[in-house]
């Protein structure tokens, strides 16, 4: 049976574009132009995964994610957002929102967050009391080899050292990465993925580190870097390589 995704976000395009990506995966997807309806239809639906906008009209994204974990705690939300900044990528991490996401999205950010939809089995997912959903244990199998990594996470997680995580495509790096954070005294902060080999060797800079604006060419307004954004918590540097 296909999982559901409801994607709340007052721009048609955004909406239109991220069912596709979800259908693709083989998902079932529902939208709403607005953070009153999205909550309409939650009354009606039981998705396993909500995406939903900061800015929209009368009711933002933060508000929507407060009501939906009064709703059900359990359910996973991903906050998005185009002028994303570490105040607001904090305070929805804080409300509870299992990850946030820059626009404009890419593959690359949406398909690592699917993982955090709700588990057909219920023992493999728990609230804390803090009403935090945690996921345990359902990416990494049951294996000698398995074993071992979680050992390994297990020791690691209790550090601030930097982790490199080794693998072939697809073996679930951003995952282990996950788990770490979200193992780790970082949990309540931001878990920030950059896909390097996505980003173009002349804006890495920009991207890593923030520009003012007037910096160069094309630099409208003030950005924060990955960096920056990440203060406090988990970076992600996937494709380090590259």
């Amino acid at each position: 049976m296909k999982k559901l995704a409801l994607i709340i976000d007052d721009e048609p395009a955004i909406c239109q574009a991220l069912c596709g990506v979800l259908e693709d995966e083989g998902w079932k997807t529902v939208s709403a132009n607005s953070g009153e309806n999205g909550l309409k239809i939650l009354t009606k639906k039981t998705p396993a995964i909500v995406f939903v906008d900061v800015w929209m009209g009368e009711m933002d994204g933060i508000a929507v994610l407060q009501k939906i974990k009064e709703l059900d705690p359990t359910l996973p939300v991903i906050v998005m957002s185009g002028n994303g900044n570490i105040e607001t990528a904090v305070k929805a991490t804080k409300c509870g929102a299992a990850a946030f996401l820059e626009k404009p999205l890419s593959i690359d950010q949406v398909l690592p967050s699917l993982s955090y939809a709700r588990l057909s089995s219920p023992e493999k997912s728990f609230v804390d009391k803090n009403h935090k959903l945690q996921i345990i244990e359902p990416y990494i199998g049951e294996s000698r080899q398995s074993d071992e990594v979680r050992k390994r996470i297990s020791a690691l997680a209790g550090r601030d050292s930097a982790v490199l995580i080794t693998g072939e495509n697809g073996v679930g790096k951003e995952v282990i990465a996950r788990i770490l954070h979200q193992q780790s005294k970082r949990c309540d902060e931001v878990f920030v993925a950059v896909n390097c080999a996505a980003i173009q060797e002349d804006l890495i800079e920009s991207e890593l580190f923030g520009h003012s604006k007037g910096a160069f060419t094309g630099a409208i307004q003030d950005k924060i870097g990955k960096f920056e954004m990440a203060d406090g918590g988990t970076i992600f540097l996937d494709e380090i390589a590259d």
